[in-house]
């Protein structure tokens, strides 16, 4: 027998948007599995990239690529808030409890070539998480970083966290192979020549290293944090970041928020 919410008088119906009177937890498990019952929550997806680490100054080594995490149908409360933070260069991004720890800074330069100071991976350790990849180290022409992950988290591939390139010694270009998704390619000996250093801006991409003549190093690419959710949901982002909106999935029926920059906080109606 269907309940009436505990009230006498015409029938209430219960939806998804209310339900009113007094229901036994029976009759909520009754109209909840009927799909009637109110809805409070919405699951959301999102991916966090941390920022990429900077370059080594003079014949520095290249920054490592920020780490990333995905998670995917996580129950989130309506009107509540949850916390953001989007990485700078060498920072961590973070949404809620999830955390993605970025790339150490390239390590200085130094030396008369070799490998020295290759920048450190980004660290993330939580499951459905990738490592940031290394920064190439200095040598005559600048080693290539690692090449980092290709996402489509977005419906669209993107790279995140690739290792910046070393620094170039000797008057050499940097190797102009492949640097890693969104890292920074190396400065040459004395003489930049107009050579992009840093890692591209929310990719979490490490910097390239410096060259001689105490030329510094680049800074990492910024990170980002993407939520995925229902379209039929509305999101707050409150003071303190910067936000984009798309329907880009709208056939599937989700809405994408990318937070590019700050700190604060998100909820959902």
């Amino acid at each position: 027998m269907r309940s009436n919410g505990g009230i006498v008088g015409a029938r209430k119906t219960a939806s998804t948007s209310t339900a009113s009177g007094i229901w036994s937890l029976k009759n909520q498990q009754v109209e909840r599995g009927q799909n009637n019952w109110v809805i409070n929550s919405v699951n959301v997806d999102f991916f966090i990239a941390g920022g990429g680490g900077s370059g080594g100054t003079e014949w520095g080594g290249g920054g490592g690529g920020g780490g990333t995490q995905t998670r995917t149908s996580q129950e989130l409360m309506l009107d509540t808030s949850y916390a953001a933070v989007v990485g700078g260069a060498g920072s961590s991004s973070s949404f809620s409890s999830v955390t993605a720890n970025a790339g150490s800074n390239g390590g200085g330069g130094g030396g008369t070539g070799g490998t020295s100071g290759n920048g450190f991976a980004g660290r993330a350790g939580r499951p459905g998480s990738y490592r940031g990849s290394r920064g190439g180290g200095s040598t005559a022409t600048g080693s290539d970083g690692g090449a980092g992950e290709n996402n489509s988290f977005t419906g669209t591939a993107i790279g995140y966290c690739g290792g910046g390139t070393g620094g170039a010694g000797g008057g050499q270009n940097p190797d102009e192979g492949a640097t890693g998704f969104g890292a920074g390619q190396g400065n040459r000996d004395f003489n930049a020549n107009g050579v992009q250093m840093n890692g591209t801006a929310n990719t979490g991409g490490g910097a390239g290293g410096g060259g001689g003549g105490g030329s510094a190093g680049g800074s990492g690419g910024s990170g980002v944090v993407v939520l995925r959710y229902s379209n039929t949901r509305t999101i707050t982002v409150g003071a303190g970041l910067t936000a984009s909106h798309t329907n880009a999935d709208a056939g599937g029926g989700n809405s994408y928020t990318r937070l590019t920059a700050g700190s604060g906080n998100v909820s959902w109606s």
